[in-house]
């Protein structure tokens, strides 16, 4: 019975570590690109898709969920050309850039794919509230 208790109990507490560490924002603009790159790698797309800043003024909610929902489906039609390669098997985070007044950044990346090629990219970032995501291109 003791033995029962002595697993569940570690079970809870490794569990309570998942939870409150999933719930944890990326304090920097190159530590929320790596978690969203991540998602990328894991083929999340909609958790990459979370880190895309899709709102502009004026633009309407319906507008925005057409937006995420066409940029899944471009992930998931451009998910082939990463397979090619390998898969990403690597987001290192090269330097970043925080402009003045701390709202917007550049990260520069290096993504390593499976077959050892590799792709430096620049990506602009904003800080929407507390949470820094992708800029998008207009």
């Amino acid at each position: 019975m003791k033995t029962r208790l002595f697993i569940a109990s570690i079970v809870l507490a490794v569990m309570a570590v998942i939870v409150s560490s999933c719930d944890k924002k990326p304090a920097t603009p190159g530590e929320a690109f790596k978690q969203y790159a991540t998602c990328l790698a894991d083929k999340d797309y909609e958790g990459y898709v979370d880190g895309c800043d899709l709102k502009t003024a004026g633009q309407s909610e319906e507008k925005i969920k057409e937006a995420r929902t066409t940029l899944i489906g471009l992930l998931q039609l451009s998910a082939g050309e990463t397979d090619k390669k390998g898969g990403i098997k690597n987001v290192e985070i090269l330097e970043e850039t925080i402009n003045e007044g701390d709202t917007t950044a550049v990260v520069k990346a290096k993504f390593t794919y499976g077959d050892g090629s590799t792709k430096d990219n620049d990506v602009e970032m904003v800080k929407r509230g507390d949470v820094w995501k992708m800029k998008q291109a207009k």
